[in-house]
């Protein structure tokens, strides 16, 4: 697949390029650049649109699961600093993988 006349934000500069073309092959970005040759049948015009970086979060509180319920009817610094800061410096790895499988939709590999 090629992606032509993009426009690229780079979050690294802060900087923008437009008439960029992006090579797809097999679910992952061969080339970027202008005026790449077109091996695809699989075009995809996108003047006038961005091409932005996947976001993605890797940051969660899904282990927190095991806290909930824990301490209500508190302002949140109470409850951050008498109640929850408290509990998680008790948590051991088992523990975050058990409250992860409860705040999920099912099941986790571990590593």
């Amino acid at each position: 697949m090629i992606i032509r006349n993009a426009t690229i934000l780079s979050f690294q500069d802060l900087s923008r390029q437009s008439g960029v073309e992006v090579h797809i092959a097999e679910g992952r970005i061969r080339e970027i650049g202008q005026n790449l040759p077109n091996e695809s049948e699989e075009l995809i015009d996108a003047s006038g649109m961005y091409l932005i970086p996947g976001l993605v979060n890797l940051h969660s509180h899904t282990a927190m699961t095991l806290l909930r319920g824990a301490a209500e009817d508190m302002n949140a610094e109470r409850w951050f600093n008498e109640y929850v800061w408290i509990y998680e410096r008790s948590l051991q790895p088992e523990d975050v993988y058990v409250g992860t499988l409860l705040g999920t939709d099912g099941p986790l590999q571990r590593y």
